[in-house]
Parts: C-alpha cells; sequence; structure tokens
C-alpha cells in the first residue's frame, strides 16, 4: 500500500512539474544560399563557365563543344572518332556520329536566380538534336534523336557525361535506344587551383571507410535497334560486390556477368545472317591495392577499395547460341587470368574503373561437330582452330563507369 501512495504521489508531482514547463518556441533558420562544401568547389558549381570545348572516350571517342544560350539551355556539337570533324566540313553522306542538339539543364533557370550555383554546363538534362554534315546537310526530321542524362565537371579538368538516348535513322529507317557514358576532359574557364586541389578528396572520396562495395556498370548495358527489316539487342547487364579480406590492401570482387545478343532479319535484306548468343558467368578476382598500407601511413588516404590493383581471376559460366545457317550449340566454360588496375569514386554516387588483363577460356563438354557450329555463331578469331581443343584468349577490362552502393 506504501509503495502505491509513493509512486501516485510521484505521478502527481510530475505532472504538475511538467505542466508548469512551456514550450520552447521553433526557430527556423534558413541557410545561406551561397555555402560552399568541398564537393562544390571540386565540381565548380559556383563558376560562371558558358561555354566548353569537351575531348571524351566511352561511347566512341568524342570531340565536342558545349556554349549556354540561356540560363537553362545550351548548344552542343558533338563529332565522334579522332577524324570526325572532317565529315563536318566535307561532301560525305550524313555520319549520324556528328551531331547537334539543344540541352535543357533541369532547376538551372530556378537555381540561378536564387543565387544556389553558377551558370554554368553542370546539372541533369533533356536533349533534342539531330546528325548533320555541315555546311546546311542536315534534316531535322531526317536524323533526330532525344536524350536525358547527368553531366559533371570535376577537378580541374574532368568531365562526366551519362544518359540514355533514343534516336531514329532516316536513312536505314531504324529506331534505336541506348545508355552510355562519356569521360574525359573538359577546356574552359579556368577554376582555382588552390580550392580544386584543397578539395579533390570530397570528388574522389580518398577518406570514406570501405569494406564493401556493390556495383552496377553501366558501360554498354543497352543497345536496341529496331526497322520494318530487321530488330538487334545487345544487353549486357551485371552486378559486382568487392569486399576487403584483409585489414589493409587485398580484397576480392564477385561479379555476376550476363551477355544477349539477338539479330532478327525475316526478310533477309541487311546482309547479317540471323542469329542469338547468350553467355551467363561468375567471375572472382583477388585485388591487391598496391603501396595502400603506405598511403593511409601518409595520410593520403583512408583504408577503401580505391587505388591501383593486380590479382589473379577466373571465371567459370555457360554460353549457347543459335545462327540460322547452324544448330543451336551451347558449351561450359571454366577460364583463368590476370589483370591490372585502377578504380575509385567518382562525385557522389558513381565509380571509375580502368583495367587491362588476358584470360585463358577452356569449353567442355562440347563434341567436335558442335565446336564447329559454336566458332560459326561466336566468330572468334582467337579461337583455336582444332575443335578438340576448344580453347581462346580472352582479353578483359576497359574503361568502366558505373553506379556504386
Amino acid at each position: 500500500m506504501k509503495n502505491n501512495f509513493t509512486f501516485f504521489l510521484f505521478l502527481f508531482l510530475s505532472t504538475g512539474l511538467f505542466g508548469q514547463v512551456e514550450p520552447i518556441e521553433k526557430v527556423e533558420f534558413e541557410p545561406d544560399p551561397i555555402m560552399m562544401d568541398a564537393y562544390d568547389f571540386a565540381t565548380g558549381r559556383m563558376n560562371e563557365v558558358k561555354w566548353m570545348v569537351k575531348a571524351t572516350v566511352g561511347d566512341g571517342t568524342k570531340l565536342g563543344i558545349e556554349y549556354k544560350l540561356s540560363k537553362a539551355i545550351s548548344a552542343n556539337l558533338t563529332s565522334s572518332g579522332i577524324f570526325g570533324l572532317f565529315s563536318l566540313i566535307g561532301n560525305n553522306p550524313v555520319n549520324f556520329n556528328n551531331s547537334l542538339s539543344l540541352r535543357y539543364y533541369l532547376k538551372h533557370q530556378e537555381r540561378i536566380d536564387n543565387g544556389l550555383q553558377g551558370n554554368n554546363l553542370n546539372g541533369t538534362y533533356v536533349e533534342l538534336g539531330t546528325a548533320i554534315n555541315l555546311p546546311l546537310s542536315f534534316n531535322i526530321y531526317q536524323n533526330p534523336f532525344i536524350g536525358f542524362g547527368m553531366q559533371s565537371r570535376f577537378l580541374k579538368r574532368g568531365l562526366v557525361d551519362t544518359g540514355v538516348r533514343l534516336s531514329y535513322n532516316g536513312d536505314s529507317n531504324n529506331l534505336n535506344l541506348s545508355t552510355g557514358f562519356s569521360i574525359g576532359l573538359a577546356f574552359s574557364n579556368d577554376y582555382d587551383l588552390t580550392e580544386i586541389e584543397e578539395n579533390k578528396c570530397a570528388i574522389v572520396r580518398c577518406y570514406d571507410e570501405q569494406f564493401y562495395m556493390i556495383k552496377v556498370p553501366i558501360s554498354g548495358l543497352l543497345s536496341l535497334s529496331l526497322s520494318n527489316e530487321f530488330a538487334l539487342l545487345n544487353a549486357n547487364p551485371s552486378i559486382e560486390l568487392e569486399h576487403r579480406l584483409t585489414r589493409v590492401s587485398i580484397t576480392m570482387n564477385h561479379e555476376l556477368r550476363s551477355s544477349f545478343e539477338l539479330f532478327h532479319n525475316p526478310n533477309g535484306q541487311v546482309g547479317i545472317v540471323p542469329h542469338n548468343f547468350q553467355e551467363v558467368s561468375y567471375r572472382a578476382g583477388i585485388r591487391w591495392y598496391v603501396g595502400k598500407k603506405k598511403r593511409i601511413i601518409k595520410g593520403k588516404t583512408s583504408n577503401n577499395l580505391s587505388g591501383f590493383y593486380l590479382g589473379p581471376i577466373g571465371e567459370f559460366g555457360i554460353a549457347g547460341g543459335k545462327s540460322d545457317l547452324k544448330n543451336f550449340a551451347a558449351a561450359e566454360f571454366y577460364s583463368g587470368g590476370f589483370q591490372y588496375g585502377y578504380q575509385t569514386r567518382l562525385l557522389k554516387n558513381l565509380y571509375f574503373n580502368l583495367s587491362f588483363g588476358l584470360m585463358l577460356r577452356d569449353y567442355y563438354n562440347l563434341s567436335p561437330l558442335e565446336a564447329e557450329e559454336f566458332v560459326g555463331i561466336r566468330n572468334t578469331p582467337l579461337t583455336i582452330s582444332d575443335p578438340s581443343m576448344f580453347i581462346e584468349f580472352v582479353p578483359i577490362g576497359g574503361v568502366i563507369v558505373g553506379y556504386t552502393f
């Protein structure tokens, strides 16, 4: 009874005490619209950049120039290939790799008016353009395209541009859908090099600790072409998981890979034999990040998954396909090899990986007759000619940009 009395007394006094407390008035603070962090400095968010010359790789080698016409709209002239610019002034047929487009940068007008960024060429955009062949030999109705993407400067000269594009080629009467990226150099108004040097780790995440990283490559992810005469699909979806094996320097990278190619030519008018090919595999590699421990000791980086690496790599999977002129053939395979590369985080949710390597692939569970069919479908020049020893050397690597989580 005494305990109950004590509890009710405490409850009564507490209710009276809290009843005397007045609510705290909510105070709102309006952030400084021009306050910049390290990421803003390293991407030039507040810089005035109304023109930019670009040289990139990824979806081919591209040269181009982009100029801001207003706060939200720019004109973008692009030519693919080292010698592509020469066709802009020649009498060659329309080259769809040369294009002129208008880009509308989403929310640029509002953000510039409110002092949240400079009038530059960073941001998310929608694009409308056409193939060209100067002088004055282009038709906006003949070879138009629309696109959606994201472009950003980084550090002193860096540039990345990712997106998706839907285009129509009037010459061959086909519709194309593709995803891709471009990464390279940009030349325009000089940035303050001191600010960039002091904030470059905001771009490549030097000091972010990482135990693992999930990666989704967007390089060559999808290409679809449709017309009245044919359909061509190329898709290469994959996902990767990299995690540390030791406290420092050594990691393991797991990759689930797939590749699909389908060419349908019902009328036989294009000159390419209809075929399909599929490949699914699991690839794993050990990576030793060279000099990682020394760089951590010197304070140049943290214990993450960025830097130069090398190590062995292995793979096993299944591949198969069919050509209209051949029977269906499928085979299992295993591979082994070695790779060397450089990987880094990029901006807020991208990663960049440049690697080189070579694997020796051995196919099995395949008869000599099936091997001949298989070689015909793959048309791989490095394949050893003896079907009883169906082995090939597979180059691996390249430039990869993707999303990371």
